[in-house]
Parts: C-alpha cells; sequence; structure tokens
C-alpha cells in the first residue's frame, strides 16, 4: 500500500490539518478570553453590588467593626 506523501496527487488532496487545528486553537483562546472577560466583570458586579434590602449580614462590615487598639504588639501563631 503506497504512502499518501509518495504520491504528488495524493499529497495536494490531503493537505495538512494544521491550519485547521490553528483555527481551532484561535477559537477556542478567544472562547476563553471572553469567557474569562465575563467571569471578572460578574466577579466586579457581585463585589460592588449593594445586598438587597432584606438580607441580613452574616459578619459585620468593616466600617461597623469595632477598632483593636494597636499596641497589643505583634500577632503570634505559638
Amino acid at each position: 500500500m503506497p504512502r499518501v506523501w509518495d504520491d504528488p496527487d495524493r499529497r495536494e488532496a490531503e493537505k495538512s490539518s494544521a491550519e485547521e487545528v490553528a483555527r481551532l486553537a484561535r477559537r477556542i483562546k478567544n472562547a476563553m478570553d471572553e469567557w474569562t472577560g465575563s467571569v471578572a466583570e460578574l466577579a466586579r458586579w457581585i463585589r460592588y453590588a449593594p445586598p438587597p434590602p432584606e438580607a441580613k449580614p452574616v459578619e459585620p462590615w468593616f466600617e461597623d467593626q469595632d477598632e483593636e487598639p494597636e499596641d497589643n504588639g505583634p500577632e503570634t501563631i505559638h
């Protein structure tokens, strides 16, 4: 059975798939870039959107927390 690349006529008919693979890779990259941008926009919206009026805070807001005195020294983990 002759190989495809030994026959010049078949060489033209059976072109490499490199261009199709490159096009697919570009489409995947563009889709990933668009998805990443959408997720980043959603994250910004979630972070900065005010909570609904009926929502109860799980933790106190940063501004509502009591400030601790700064003269306690460095934190230790032991």
